[in-house]
């Protein structure tokens, strides 16, 4: 009986529900693509952090000077000597082994025109995660971006120069390269890191030339006050108490859904969802005589309200089931072939290999599936009860 009532109310339908049945697909197809993007621009966005070390517990700003205390810059006690952050340093890392240390700065590189000053950033130590190729770098050598690479022609091996922004003599540093960075997808994401990475050992030069705080020392030679943001889990040393920060970088980032396919995606799936309950009002009134035709039919077969009511309800619950299944796949691999088109071509991302299609996202999918589908059904159901049905011609 119910395969029945199902396949004369099929059947009963017209042209204007098939297509607000069509507007439903594609409205479940954009709000499938929608939160599978959201859900791999998140994958990204946590693997960039989990590389980049934020999300730690604790951090800490400590400074030191390069070079003796500088005489000119008011900085007071908030820069100390070396001997003062050795022993930070090596608290914070007998806290937690895994803890990163990074120090900004912002020289010019040599030969890329018009870029002005580049970011540089000093790691103690740079994941494999981080790297597209290559290895990380060591005293004397770098790590930089493809954009760099292609800007200058230069590969693993060459040498790449960093240019004094300050007159300091021999402040020019010449680094080797040992690897090329993973980049973002795109701005929507968020990296603390810039276009390359030194190492620690040459730090102190690179802050005396190029540092936000250069100084001149009680001999007159360069100094600067080198900042390092230490991050790491764990209790917090007695030494390192002075330095604490609070959201100075270690915060996890939150996602932020500004990718411009998102946008015009969920905005579409949200117009295609208005232009369906639009359309199911207009094929409503247009179905009105079928629906009762199609419910005399059946009550004539000996079908119970009951039965008229939940063959109604199944017809709406199949069609939802399957516009979420071939929606949900249709969007998800809109997705998929776009990140794999992505970690096919250079430069290497922070992507993760395919493209995430997580249970809540599923769970939305077939809500939203389930209630425009039912919206479908259930309006011209109600109007055709509320409508009187046509009186025979007399005679």
């Amino acid at each position: 009986m119910t395969f029945t009532l199902l396949r004369e109310l099929r059947l009963s339908q017209g042209f204007l529900a098939r297509a607000a049945l069509m507007l439903v697909l594609f409205a479940v197809e954009l709000a499938s693509f929608t939160m599978v993007s959201i859900s791999t621009r998140a994958a990204e966005q946590s693997l960039v952090d989990h590389t980049q070390g934020a999300g730690r517990e604790n951090t800490a700003a400590v400074g030191v000077w390069t070079n003796g205390a500088g005489t000119r810059m008011n900085i007071g006690n908030d820069v100390g000597s070396p001997e003062n952050f050795a022993k930070v340093s090596e608290d914070i890392r007998a806290a937690d082994t895994q803890a990163i240390s990074d120090a900004a700065f912002y020289p010019t590189i040599a030969g890329i025109v018009g870029k002005g000053r580049a970011h540089v950033d000093a790691l103690n130590a740079l994941p494999p995660a981080a790297l597209a190729e290559g290895r990380a770098p060591g005293r004397g050598e770098v790590a930089i971006t493809p954009q760099i690479a292609s800007d200058l022609g230069i590969g693993i091996g060459d040498q790449l120069s960093l240019n004094a922004v300050r007159e300091v003599p021999g402040a020019d540093l010449t680094l080797t390269v040992t690897g090329f960075l993973r980049v973002r997808s795109s701005d929507a994401i968020v990296s603390r890191w810039g276009d390359a990475v030194i190492s620690p050992d040459d730090a102190a030069a690179l802050a005396t030339s190029a540092g936000n705080l250069g100084d001149i020392n009680a001999d007159g030679a360069a100094t600067s006050a080198l900042l390092v943001v230490f991050s790491w889990d764990g209790p917090v040393p007695a030494s390192a108490e002075p330095y604490m920060e609070d959201g100075f970088g270690g915060e996890s980032t939150s996602y932020r859904p500004d990718g411009v396919g998102e946008v015009l995606a969920a905005s579409l799936a949200a117009l295609l969802a208005i232009a369906t309950l639009v359309a199911s009002a207009l094929a409503a009134r247009k179905q009105v005589r079928a629906r009762s035709r199609w419910a005399d039919t059946v009550r004539a077969l000996g079908a119970t309200r009951r039965n008229v009511v939940l063959a109604t309800l199944a017809e709406a619950s199949i069609t939802g089931g399957v516009v979420a299944i071939l929606g949900g796949l249709m969007g998800w691999a809109t997705k998929a072939v776009l990140v794999a088109h992505t970690n096919s071509s250079p430069p290497a991302t922070f992507l993760p290999s395919t493209a995430p299609y997580p249970a809540w996202a599923m769970g939305v999918t077939l809500l939203i599936s389930l209630l425009l589908a039912k919206t479908l059904s259930v309006v011209p159901a109600y109007w055709a009860a509320r409508t009187s049905p046509p009186k025979p011609p007399a005679g």
